[in-house]
């Protein structure tokens, strides 16, 4: 299983297969913990595609790949999407789950989830219909998801400038977006000092 922890690199949205391809040989080199792809709108034929030149791409870094998207508050029932998990008896398949608030990590806690997401940690245009909820949140969702033993991923608006206060709250993944269009080298490199 993936391990949850350090720099979640979600890719930018992408015209072309090439194009994508192109990002994350570039990314791999700054040498990402983890590698999301989420595709809103486009045909299922071309994320399938786009998907599979990826993996081959990270299989050779050795960097986790995760697929889509966490489950959000009115997607699939974390509980149904594991029963169909298992009944299909798939490997290496991790179940994240998206929350907004204290009360939704803490009902997410109790499901059967590999990890959590909480966000917006700051203002962002990728969430914009959610408001901030600042780093007082993400400490107390990592607290209580430390009693479980379920990784904590932070998420919304978190950039080169503001990651030292990201990692005063002791969270041990980020996942950033914006901040990577770039590939600006020093910028990653500061964004890596979660560990």
């Amino acid at each position: 299983m993936a391990k949850i922890k350090g720099l979640y690199c979600i890719l930018p949205e992408f015209d072309t297969i090439k194009e994508y391809k192109k990002f994350v040989e570039k990314l791999c080199k700054f040498r990402p913990d983890i590698v999301q792809l989420r595709i809103k709108n486009k045909p299922d034929k071309f994320f399938y595609n786009t998907a599979v030149e990826i993996k081959k791409i990270l299989a050779k870094y050795k960097i986790p790949f995760i697929i889509n998207d966490h489950l959000e508050q009115d997607d699939l029932p974390v509980i149904e999407a594991r029963r169909i998990v298992q009944s299909l008896k798939l490997k290496n398949f991790i179940i994240g789950h998206s929350t907004h608030s204290v009360e939704q990590a803490k009902k997410a806690l109790n499901l059967p989830v590999d990890y959590i997401a909480i966000g917006p940690v700051f203002e962002t245009t990728t969430k914009s219909e959610y408001k901030p909820i600042g780093l007082e949140v993400v400490r107390k969702v990592k607290l209580m998801a430390k009693e479980k033993n379920i990784p904590v991923v932070a998420i919304g608006g978190i950039n080169h400038e503001n990651i030292e206060l990201v990692k005063n709250t002791n969270v041990g993944t980020v996942a950033v977006i914006s901040v990577l269009k770039d590939l600006n080298k020093k910028v990653i490199e500061k964004l890596k000092v979660i560990k």
